[in-house]
């Protein structure tokens, strides 16, 4: 899990954010500040809180290895639906982490 200092509050990135990535599972936005990451997982893209939860763990797992740049705050968006975490959707969910991740270095 990405430590807590690194953690930003959803409500604290501004609606003007730059649209970095934009894939079929996830967005990646941008703003400048200090390497700081949040995660935004809304109620109509997965209805059970339970999932919801492991996605963002799924990610904030992911960013714990990459390190975001230290002059940009991240915000990773899910686009679409999810119904339930398999591994299939986790593998491609991870994918798309990857090629926003290196579209942002």
């Amino acid at each position: 899990m990405l430590a807590k200092n690194r953690k930003l509050s959803v409500e604290d990135f501004p609606r003007n954010s730059k649209t970095i990535f934009k894939g079929h599972y996830v967005t990646f936005k941008i703003f400048p500040g200090e390497g700081k990451a949040s995660v935004l997982v809304i109620k109509a893209r997965a209805k059970k809180a339970f999932l919801r939860n492991k996605i963002k763990r799924l990610i904030y797992n992911f960013l714990k290895d990459q390190e975001p740049p230290k002059e940009v705050n991240l915000l990773v968006v899910l686009n679409s639906s999810i119904m339930k975490l398999d591994s299939e959707t986790k593998n491609l969910i991870l994918k798309e982490l990857e090629e926003g991740f290196a579209k942002i270095n």
